[in-house]
């Protein structure tokens, strides 16, 4: 049992500061606070025929799936590693596209029909951080 972990996604520990505690990929989280939050937990829930997850359970399955490492060196999961700088995002993408299908138009020639779609698509502002609401 380590005296902290590492989040190797995003990850919020429930019943802790009301709605949760929110601990960033690449943070370290300490074990205290998996105690405190099966503690809350069994509180919360306060029924002798209900088992709640211990913080060695909640622990073992977050490592088991890869969400969290007793490593504090490991890598983060794929999905929550920085982009590298100049790497394209979706926006450039899209702008690029637009820029392109104006030259084929210009040019009096057909337009691929991939870079159409993609002249026309919107990239979707993920601003809300995950929290459920509509941004």
């Amino acid at each position: 049992m380590a005296d902290e972990y590492k989040a190797l996604t995003h990850i919020n520990l429930p019943f802790l500061d009301g709605n949760g505690r929110y601990y960033a990929a690449g943070s370290m989280i300490p074990h205290e606070a998996f105690e405190e939050s099966a503690q809350l937990a069994e509180e919360a829930i306060n029924d002798p025929d209900t088992e709640t997850p211990s913080a060695e359970d909640q622990i073992a399955t977050m490592i088991e799936w890869g969400s969290l490492s007793e490593d504090p060196e490991a890598e983060l999961h794929r999905d929550h590693r920085p982009s590298a700088p100049g790497t394209p995002t979706i926006s450039t993408l899209i702008e690029e596209a637009k820029i392109l299908k104006a030259q084929y138009e210009e040019a009096g020639e057909e337009v691929p029909p991939e870079v159409a779609a993609l002249a026309e698509a919107r990239a979707v502002d993920a601003s809300d951080e995950g929290s459920g609401a509509s941004a």
